[in-house]
């Protein structure tokens, strides 16, 4: 079947073999029906998600995450998978953080070619998870992107997040520094690590959105850390629980797709491949699952924290004027 488009009466009209002339996809016709089919398929994925216009108990909040993920997976797996592959790649070609883990490694033995292959790997899954949240954040506000453009606006936004990620290291690491100097002064103690540890998973709680906040309101690595902490500034303790509880499901995910990855390979004898790629395999399986996951989580907090916050701005307002 061979068609011609051009350009007619402001609208763009086809002409099929046939000898019919339409301005719409015809599904009689074998070349329309995949665009028709995909249409379709967009519009059933639109349909499943609405973003909610008014602040959600913590239970709508997470089923709001789960009907954005189930609305968006088919258009993020493709990342999910790359993102995770890259990210994960430095464990075929060096140990340098198994070692780690296991108290084998020796910081004086370190060399720039054992930390380079995690930082690269490291940060060009950041790259693909800034694509990610980009393109379910588009779709959660009724502006879908394609690809291109989630990889474009991950691109522009890259600098941002680096500035907030650095931003957040750094703040981060103030109380485990005051910690340091109590332990200097005062002797080592169980109690002068709880005391670093507190404040340290308090700033967690009250930044964590600032990452999201650098795609989705287009702003600076530092004014997404101020706007994070406005956000959460008044809905501690709720955040708080929506991220244990959505650390809890990531967490569940993926010790179910771990053990169902373990027991395909076993299934399908590769048994005989090291135990570093089957973890590699596992890993990439699993995140192309997790990752869509938490981010969708993160989104739709972030989507109740932005409710949550206009109305308390709305209802100043009207005090104000009253």
């Amino acid at each position: 079947m061979r068609s011609i488009e051009r350009q007619g009466d402001g609208q763009a009209t086809r002409t099929h073999a046939r000898g019919y002339r339409t301005t719409a996809h015809n599904p009689t016709c074998r070349q329309c029906r995949p665009s028709v089919t995909l249409h379709i398929v967009d519009s059933m994925e639109a349909a499943m998600y609405l973003p909610p216009a008014s602040p959600q108990l913590i239970g709508s909040v997470l089923d709001n995450a789960f009907r954005l993920l189930i609305a968006t997976f088919r258009q993020v797996v493709g990342l999910a998978v790359v993102a995770s592959a890259i990210a994960g790649a430095w464990r075929l070609f060096d140990d340098t953080l198994g070692n780690l883990a296991a108290g084998n490694f020796d910081p004086a033995d370190a060399s720039f070619q054992d930390v380079v292959p995690v930082l690269v790997g490291g940060l060009v899954g950041l790259y693909f998870h800034l694509a990610i949240t980009a393109r379910m954040a588009a779709f959660a506000s009724n502006r879908p992107i394609a690809i291109a453009e989630a990889l474009r606006r991950a691109l522009r936004r890259f600098p941002a997040l680096l500035v907030c990620v650095l931003a957040f290291i750094l703040l981060f690491s103030l109380p485990f520094l005051l910690g340091a100097a109590l332990i200097a002064v005062v002797g080592p103690g169980g109690i002068v690590g709880l005391l670093a540890l507190v404040p340290a998973l308090v700033l967690i709680v009250y930044l964590y959105p600032a990452t999201l906040l650098v795609v989705t309101a287009n702003i600076g690595g530092v004014a997404a850390l101020w706007r994070s902490f406005n956000l959460v500034r008044r809905n501690f303790w709720r955040t708080t629980v929506i991220l244990s509880v959505g650390s809890i499901i990531v967490l569940a995910a993926t010790m179910v797709v771990g053990l169902v990855g373990l027991a395909v390979a076993a299934l399908a004898g590769f048994g005989n491949v090291s135990v570093d790629l089957a973890a590699y395999l596992v890993e990439t399986a699993g995140g192309a699952v997790t990752v869509p996951l938490w981010i969708a989580l993160s989104l739709a907090l972030l989507r109740d924290l932005e409710l949550r916050r206009e109305g308390e701005d709305l209802s100043a307002r009207i005090k104000a004027s009253s």
